[in-house]
């Protein structure tokens, strides 16, 4: 990426800018932490419900408690990389 002093950052083979000035509000911590939870949330969920299946405490327990702590996860997640990408 350049950035030729005028705020906005270019790839090299594009030269249409890429903003970041805007990418920093609550609103966007919210969306990118939402993101993440669920993205971890469904794999685990999924995970969790197979184990839960075979090592008896049932695959609805185990896939609400898989849910759970991946959405948990993911949503910390996100908000480390959005950290990360605004303040770092």
């Amino acid at each position: 990426m350049r950035n030729f002093g005028s705020g906005l950052t270019y790839t090299i083979n594009d030269s249409t800018p890429i903003i970041y000035g805007n990418a920093c509000r609550p609103s966007d911590f919210m969306n990118h932490m939402n993101a993440q939870g669920f993205d971890l949330a469904v794999a685990g969920g999924i995970t969790g419900a197979a184990v839960g299946a075979i090592s008896g405490p049932g695959a609805l327990m185990g896939g609400v408690t898989g849910f759970t702590t991946g959405f948990l996860g993911g949503f910390g997640l996100g908000f480390v990389q959005k950290a990360h990408e605004c303040w770092f």
